[in-house]
């Protein structure tokens, strides 16, 4: 090429220079005509035919946005890709969005500036709105592949301004009319609509995907400038030339604002930011056009990007979410699918059945491309598949519980099975899906990765206990293996009368106590649920918890006490004992619980807690959540533990198990994991709270995967990282022997630990107008809906040591009756007598009857 001239170049070659990373892409775009068609966002591309040779006649009529963005989007992956193989070490971030993010011609956008110095697998795509971006669930499965530690997020800008939208969200102009005239209702309705999306692809994020950071923007106050976006539609709409700036910044001013509040809801724990940049392109000449930054702006609002990834990832080192290590390829795919939802993957199941009957050749086929992206939403369920479908979904579910339900596992696999449990959905559905293809009779590999990780979405979503409960041919309720003896999963009448019991006295369940009941929790569900609902639940779901409540009140004022409960009706009357304050688990803030609580009044356990309340003060203070890093969602509770003497805590072995791998005896730690001693409801992070933790310095001698076997000590010891500028929380004392039976005798107690969100087949997202489920948005109105946040459990000792097989002789465990959810294993139980010294330690529950605790008297002689 010799004076400026072009030469010649045939469209695929142009097209593998365009996608060339190392490319002159200013000089090939001069192989391209660029022009705006009519209501798009950004401009289409035609290949120039003076220079352009072997053009497919399809593209005679212009590239098209389509091909464009392919285009960008496949240069900036392999730019990404480039990066990785060089050995990039930093966080990885994935980004989705609109042309802000996504420009494709020369203009400079945000994300082309941040790629210059960051790792970033772009997904946007020009054009794209909140409904698409919505329905596209590539985002979690990329995330997920690709170990990201945040998601760049743009969007909106689509919604508000394409096919001349925004002449529609004005109100009927009128003379004299100002911009608040002018943006009313029909804006506010659409900008719900708007931020209804947002919250939609921020709860799928974070519920998949907890410990990745989401980072949105707002836009800056755009001009009108004779564009099709702005000024047409406007003054179309006969919005005065002199008011349509004002009209335009006051929309994205509420636009903003909006999106601000979404990103500070508590559900999403600090794990969401938005950057404010409406003070920049406050000039017309900051703009390319009416809706797009020019170059210099676009990167001022990923200098904002910059500082706030500095802020929250830090050192460049990757963050992962728990996971098994693993390099088997159907176990990387079943990892990888497990971020979609379980609709979406039972969806991927059925296709990749139907895939198999056609051409039985793709049975080792295992790296598949998700076959239900870019599909519709699936509405699909367990009766709308394939025969085959569901016959391979029944066998592996009792194949499966007989692994996790049956007693030890047999082998290497069935163990790992066992152990993934803890780790989330991510690290359980690899070893499932490799299970089912070492099994005598094995799955397919291409379907076994994706039944793998419907598997695993289902035992985390059940627990283990209803797990074995309901996986069963004939639906009857399975028993709880402990040491080898059977005890009943199904609570008594009498041991849920037991649970209403408190220090002021037995529950009143005569006629008038019922009535009483009844009342007070009507003026509940108005005050909580109905009336005023800080969460959303439809009255027709309250009801049906007040008559379920109603049926169970008159059990306890009529029944024996050897009457079953129906395992329906242990959610209900899991969650009558939190609400009427018979078994509280109010927050602590600031070290204690507010004793003006109606709920605590209500207890019958006021006076104990008023007078301990120095010793309660200690235990919170002494009391600490696991943390992985920075996590502190509420999804990611890896247990709790309580501070002793020389800089150790105390904590269960299988907390310790969810975090490290024992080998040769020696303990390592799959990432660094923190004790937070100040992870309270509404609390900012308390720096000088969190200590690392070191090492570990004594753990039981027996794996304890997932099983309560009275025999083994479900208890370790820990050490923190000292740091000379601050102490360790003063240690609370353990219950001397010369006391214990005393304190045992005395029977209350108070528990401190993280209790994470309640979950099980009796909890539902929405109401199903089932009287054996209960909607979480109804029992979090009632109950709270913060998690991982320390909570105060007061309860009493059921079974005292030595009641269980296998601990007639050790005498080191014995069973309670506090409210303590998941989350809380580690945690300690301290005595309400005149010693307030801890009693035990927390590490087992089954739902609906009793929890587990170690007498911390006996096993402490383990450690010293």
């Amino acid at each position: 090429m010799a004076d400026g001239i072009l030469s010649p170049l045939a469209y695929s070659d142009l097209l593998d220079r365009l996608t060339d990373p190392d490319s002159d892409l200013d000089h090939y775009f001069q192989y391209l005509l660029e022009f705006q068609p009519a209501g798009e966002l950004v401009p289409d591309l035609h290949p120039n035919p003076l220079f352009v040779t072997d053009i497919p006649p399809r593209l005679e009529g212009g590239i098209g946005m389509g091909l464009a963005n392919a285009i960008m989007r496949s240069r900036r992956h392999k730019a990404y890709r480039k990066r990785i193989r060089k050995g990039w070490t930093g966080h990885r971030i994935v980004s989705e969005g609109d042309s802000w993010f996504q420009y494709p011609t020369q203009l400079k956008d945000i994300i082309d500036h941040l790629m210059v110095d960051h790792a970033i697998l772009s997904l946007g795509a020009a054009g794209d709105e909140l409904k698409d971006i919505q329905r596209q669930r590539e985002i979690l499965v990329n995330l997920q592949a690709e170990d990201a530690s945040a998601l760049l997020l743009s969007g909106g800008g689509n919604d508000l301004f394409a096919n001349g939208q925004l002449g529609q969200l004005v109100e009927e102009p009128f003379e004299g009319a100002t911009a608040e005239d002018l943006v009313g209702d029909a804006c506010n309705a659409f900008l719900r609509q708007i931020f209804g999306r947002f919250l939609a692809v921020f709860t799928r994020v974070h519920s998949a995907l907890p410990h990745v950071h989401i980072l949105v923007h707002g836009y800056g106050p755009a001009f009108p400038s004779g564009g099709d976006w702005i000024e047409k539609p406007l003054t179309d709409r006969g919005v005065a030339p002199d008011i349509q700036h004002d009209v335009v910044k006051l929309i994205l001013k509420r636009f903003n604002a909006g999106l601000a509040r979404l990103a500070k809801r508590s559900e999403f724990h600090g794990k969401i930011a938005h950057l404010d940049v409406t003070d920049i392109g406050t000039k017309r000449s900051d703009w390319h056009d009416e809706i797009h930054l020019n170059g210099p702006n676009a990167a001022k609002v990923a200098s904002r990007f910059r500082t706030e990834l500095a802020k929250r990832l830090g050192a460049p080192s990757v963050e992962r979410g728990v996971a098994l290590d693993a390099t088997d390829t159907v176990v990387h795919q079943a990892q990888t699918l497990s971020a979609l939802d379980d609709a979406t993957l039972l969806q991927e199941l059925d296709l990749r059945v139907a895939l198999i009957e056609m051409d039985p050749s793709v049975a080792n086929e295992v790296q598949l491309a998700p076959l239900a992206l870019g599909r519709a939403a699936p509405e699909i369920g367990l009766a709308s598949l394939r025969d085959a479908t569901h016959r391979l979904i029944r066998n592996a579910q009792m194949d499966l519980r007989d692994v996790i339900c049956g007693g030890r596992p047999e082998t290497a696999i069935e163990r790992a099975i066992v152990e993934a449990i803890d780790k989330g959905k991510f690290g359980l559905a690899g070893v499932i899906a490799a299970w089912l293809v070492q099994r005598a009779v094995a799955v397919p590999a291409v379907l076994a990765s994706a039944l793998g990780a419907w598997l695993a979405g289902k035992v985390i979503a059940l627990g283990t206990q209803h797990l074995c409960s309901i996986w069963q041919p004939d639906g009857a309720s399975a028993p709880a293996v402990i040491g080898g003896a059977i005890e009943t999963s199904a609570a008594t009448v009498g041991e849920l009368r037991a649970r209403f019991e408190t220090p002021a006295g037995q529950g009143d369940f005569s006629a008038d106590g019922q009535k009483g009941r009844l009342a007070q929790l009507d003026h509940d569900l108005a005050k909580d649920v109905v009336e005023a609902p800080r969460v959303p639940v439809d009255a027709l779901g309250a009801s049906r918890f007040r008559k379920n409540a109603a049926t169970i009140y008159a059990m306890l004022g009529g029944e024996a006490d050897d009457v079953p409960l129906e395992p329906a009706q242990f959610g209900t009357a899991e969650a009558m004992v939190m609400i009427d304050g018979s078994r509280c688990a109010p927050y602590v803030r600031d070290g204690f619980v507010d004793l003006s609580d109606p709920k605590i009044i209500a207890s019958g356990f006021l006076d104990k807690i008023t007078q301990h309340e120095a010793s309660i003060r200690a235990l919170t203070a002494a009391s600490g959540r696991i943390i992985r890093g920075p996590d502190r969602s509420a999804n990611q509770v890896f247990g709790s533990a309580w501070m002793l003497p020389d800089g150790r805590v105390a904590t269960a072995r299988h907390v310790l198990e969810a975090m490290a791998i024992e080998s040769a005896g020696k303990w390592f730690f799959k990432d660094i994991f923190y004790v937070d001693f100040a992870v309270e409801a509404d609390r900012d992070i308390q720096p000088k709270a969190v200590f690392r933790i070191a090492e570990v310095a004594w753990a039981g001698p027996d794996e304890i995967a997932g099983q309560v076997i009275p025999s083994h000590l479900d208890a370790a010891i820990l050490t923190l990282v000292p740091d000379d500028a601050r102490a360790f929380p003063d240690p609370v004392p353990v219950t001397a022997a010369t006391q214990a039976l005393a304190s045992l005798d005395e029977g209350w107690f108070i528990n401190v630990g993280h209790p994470a969100q309640p979950f099980g087949s009796w909890l539902v997202d929405t109401d199903d107008g089932s009287d054996k489920t209960i909607s979480k948005s109804l029992v979090h109105a009632l109950i709270g809906d913060k998690f991982g946040v320390k909570r105060l459990s007061p309860g009493r000792i059921q079974f005292k040591p030595g009641m269980f097989p296998d601990d007639t002789e050790t005498k080191h465990i014995f069973t309670h009756d506090a409210t303590t959810l998941g989350g809380s294993s580690g945690s300690a139980l301290m005595s309400m007598d005149p010693n307030a010294s801890i009693l035990g330690l927390h590490f087992a529950g089954l739902f609906g009857t009793r929890n587990y605790a170690h007498f911390v008297t006996k096993i402490s002689e383990s450690w010293r």
